[in-house]
């Protein structure tokens, strides 16, 4: 089970919900922040902060959800997507000696992991995946 931290007004934009996987580290934290202030729908972000932090979420706190959860938590996802257009997949075990030191984790997050956001949303309606990796 997660832990959530809404300052989400509830309003929405014509484009939609927008999902963010992996929002709280590098890369995903400035895609959320420009997100975010290009109010481009109500953002919601999952990340395990397994490598990410929320403090890189501190900017743009007030204008998203927060949800401290595990992309292998298949309920956790279906309970995110609902009403989303749109899912930034960014959540990934990237880091080559993180691989190597733990590769069960980085097999269930990466191949699993990713086999159940690609499920989740195809189950809620998602309209758009677009998968993100820096290696």
């Amino acid at each position: 089970m997660g832990i959530e931290i809404s300052n989400h007004r509830g309003t929405e934009t014509p484009h939609g919900r927008i999902l963010v996987t992996g929002g709280a580290g590098f890369i995903g934290h400035h895609l959320v922040g420009r997100l975010a202030r290009d109010h481009q729908g109500a953002v919601t972000v999952i990340d395990n902060l397994h490598r990410g932090d929320a403090a890189n979420l501190g900017p743009c706190a007030r204008d998203i959800v927060f949800r401290r959860q595990d992309i292998r938590d298949r309920a956790a996802l279906d309970e995110a997507m609902r009403g989303c257009e749109v899912v930034f997949h960014l959540a990934a075990q990237s880091s080559v000696m993180g691989a190597l030191q733990d590769s069960e984790y980085s097999c269930s997050t990466n191949v699993l992991g990713t086999f159940h956001v690609l499920e989740a949303a195809s189950q809620a309606g998602v309209k758009r995946v677009v998968f993100t990796s820096s290696r």
